[in-house]
């Protein structure tokens, strides 16, 4: 029978706020990360947070996507509301364009969480970030919003 397997998977590494998988595509013998990122919602543990993402991105010697939810805005825009401190986007966005990351963008939606207020607060948390490396592999890639199986009461808009 034939392994309907694309990748192999040689290595994963942990980290307090990520796993890291090393992949290998099966056809073209591309080796790349994958590092899936839950970053913190409490102010206390976001700067510990960012240092171990500036610290896994100089241990990435391969190409590399990262996604998932960093609990950190990066801009106004990234809100529905006017409240909105700069400092922790200010810090991440630094992280990201040291590492001369790219953001996927995402199509489908605009923001990615939301509380269960009456007047809701929504958000874009999620995202992906590639390395250049990794675009120039995959230079047509997009970022499609799933419908999440189960309706809130407030959609994300």
């Amino acid at each position: 029978m034939e392994s309907t397997q694309k990748c192999y998977l040689s290595l994963i590494v942990e980290g307090e706020f990520y796993i890291k998988f090393h992949l290998c595509n099966k056809a073209d013998n591309f080796r790349w990360i994958l590092m899936a990122v839950y970053g913190p919602a409490q102010d206390d543990f976001k700067s510990a947070f960012l240092a171990e993402l500036v610290r896994a991105c100089q241990q990435n010697p391969l190409p590399t996507l990262i996604g998932g939810d960093s609990n950190i805005l990066r801009s106004s825009k990234d809100k529905n509301y006017d409240r909105y401190v700069d400092r922790w986007p200010f810090l991440f966005n630094a992280v990201i364009d040291s590492f001369n990351l790219r953001e996927i963008d995402l199509t489908g939606r605009q923001f990615t969480w939301a509380n269960s207020l009456p007047k809701p607060t929504y958000e874009r948390l999620g995202r992906a970030l590639m390395s250049t490396e990794w675009e120039f592999k995959y230079p047509l890639v997009s970022l499609q919003a799933l419908d999440r199986g189960c309706r809130t009461t407030h959609p994300y808009s």
